[in-house]
């Protein structure tokens, strides 16, 4: 059984995590992945929409392994996943990921890569790591913090809070929000769509201009 899948409707490039119940994100979900960014950065696809089925976009990492594995072999495979999570950020073209249920740890990390989240309104979503007794360790808290501020990023990260969507829109981690993520079914021609503009990615937190929200 596939972890994450791709698909293409038109121009738009369809990237679907499908690990349940909770799609947390293991070895195998990274290798797919990975295999996933690099057949869209030799595609054709102008756009990328990165969604989950199930009830929650994800809890994260798969932590199960993780008190029996030795430092060495955590950090590397935290490194791994930084990686791949920056390589899939530095995709050449719009990529927007839609939101509901929880999207926690890692999965938050790798929704903040996106250019634009937009979320449902059963979104929650936050750092777990604090339960754990670690902090964030992909990447996740600059992308907060360039996007919202760094007493915000800072703040949320020490904490174990669930921020709903309206939060996320006031301090601008979310660009958009509604009783489900969804998009239309087909993509509009690439005239009219976010993926005519074009601009250098910087950790995912440039915003598209006005006239494409």
């Amino acid at each position: 059984m596939t972890h994450v899948t791709l698909e293409t409707d038109g121009a738009l490039a369809i990237v679907t995590l499908d690990n349940p119940p909770q799609n947390r994100i293991g070895d195998q979900m990274a290798d797919e992945l990975a295999g996933i960014v690099e057949a869209i950065e030799s595609g054709e696809s102008r756009a990328v929409l990165l969604r989950a089925k199930g009830t929650d976009f994800s809890f994260g990492g798969d932590i199960m392994n993780w008190p029996e594995m030795s430092p060495r072999r955590l950090r590397a495979t935290f490194d791994r996943y930084m990686s791949l999570f920056n390589r899939f950020e530095r995709l050449p073209l719009p990529v927007i990921t839609a939101v509901q249920g929880l999207c926690f740890g890692g999965g938050l990390e790798l929704a903040t890569r996106a250019d634009i989240i937009v979320a449902g309104e059963s979104a929650r979503f936050g750092h777990p790591e604090q339960s754990l007794g670690i902090v964030t360790v992909l990447g996740g808290v600059y992308r907060v913090a360039e996007r919202a501020g760094r007493a915000f990023a800072s703040e949320w990260a020490s904490g174990l809070q669930r921020a709903p969507p309206a939060r996320m829109l006031r301090t601008r981690p979310c660009c958009g929000s509604g009783p489900k993520p969804e998009l239309p079914r087909r993509t509009a021609p690439c005239s009219t769509s976010p993926c005519h503009y074009s601009r250098p990615k910087t950790c995912g937190a440039v915003s598209p201009p006005p006239s494409t929200l």
